[in-house]
């Protein structure tokens, strides 16, 4: 914490060490697993640098910055990939080489993240690692106990520390062969669980290379439907994609995560559609449109489209920032007995 100087009241608390360092091994960890999970999962759109070809309308809540940003030329995207693994691989090594280092390794991870944030939305993601990028500026010198402690002094003892914990908790079995990870790894994956460091993380392992999306229909008669829209996944196609960050629409996302599924193992889905059939306003005030505010409909069923961004040419000529094509059936028609 930086000092404070209001009127008479002063206070000049610096964070311990540990506390700082602790925070630039979560950033160090942050940023090399997302890059192995990248690398070591054998897919092809990362290896041939085509990944983000798919990324910009594949992501689950892209906005209408990400539809131009799509439209940029090939080697753009293929040089960014390059560059994302550089920042994300390499860079993150750096903050522990001196503080000129630290720095630079804060401002590139810092321009990733702020690049990531104007072309798609997550959240408040981005704005944490940001926010961690913080803790590699710091002081010469920080007070403890009263003395002036170098850092290279105080740190010597604590980075051999962070490095084992860090390496402990990349989840080392997502990283190597799966006959190698069930013979060596199985007795050290056993020690380090009771400590809970590991866990699944890592982004966009897989690059998915087609994007599909569950529209919801309603009708009172099982012949006439109409079109439930929710307020940030896509949907209409003329309606533009929407910029929600850092809100974290937990609805519009899950419904991503579920078309590349089936509807019997989303658990939620069909209680989702069966509160729908009551019209509960808990759950339609979720809805960017609800075309049975006032009954609630008979019948509820669900239909599995493709989409892909339109090109720039058929966007000026119909206005529509999405094209899609009819797949099949997502969910049985559901209704209340």
């Amino acid at each position: 914490m930086a000092p404070i100087n209001i009127g008479r009241f002063k206070l000049n608390i610096r964070p311990p060490i540990m506390a700082i360092w602790a925070m630039r091994v979560v950033l160090f960890r942050v940023m090399i697993a997302s890059a192995l999970v990248k690398w070591m999962s054998g897919d092809l759109t990362w290896h041939h640098f085509t990944a983000l070809d798919y990324h910009y309308w594949t992501q689950p809540l892209p906005h209408f910055l990400s539809w131009y940003v799509d439209k940029l030329p090939g080697w753009f995207h293929i040089m960014s990939v390059g560059v994302m693994f550089i920042i994300e691989g390499i860079i993150p090594f750096f903050i522990f080489f001196g503080k000129k280092a630290r720095i630079v390794a804060g401002i590139l991870i810092a321009m990733l993240m702020e690049l990531i944030f104007w072309t798609g939305n997550y959240g408040f993601f981005n704005i944490l690692v940001i926010v961690i990028c913080i803790t590699l500026v710091d002081e010469k010198e920080i007070v403890l106990n009263r003395k002036k402690v170098s850092i290279k002094k105080l740190c010597s003892g604590l980075i051999p520390i962070g490095l084992i914990i860090c390496g402990l908790s990349l989840e080392l079995a997502r990283f190597t062969p799966y006959n190698y990870t069930q013979r060596q790894l199985a007795p050290l994956s056993r020690f380090i669980q009771p400590f809970h460091l590991v866990n699944g993380y890592g982004l966009f392992a897989n690059m998915t290379t087609k994007r599909d999306e569950i529209i919801i229909e309603g009708s009172d008669d099982g012949k006439n439907w109409k079109t439930y829209e929710l307020k940030f996944k896509p949907g209409d196609i003329k309606r533009a994609p929407q910029w929600v960050q850092p809100h974290q629409p937990r609805l519009d996302w899950q419904m991503w995560f579920a078309a590349l599924s089936t509807y019997d193992r989303q658990h939620w889905y069909l209680n989702f559609l069966f509160k729908l059939l009551k019209n509960e306003r808990e759950v339609t005030s979720l809805l960017l449109k609800n075309p049975f505010q006032n009954q609630a409909p008979k019948y509820i069923r669900s239909q599995r489209y493709s989409y892909t961004f339109n090109s720039y040419e058929k966007w000026k000529e119909s206005g529509q920032w999405w094209q899609r094509d009819y797949i099949s059936e997502y969910a049985p028609v559901v209704q209340l007995k």
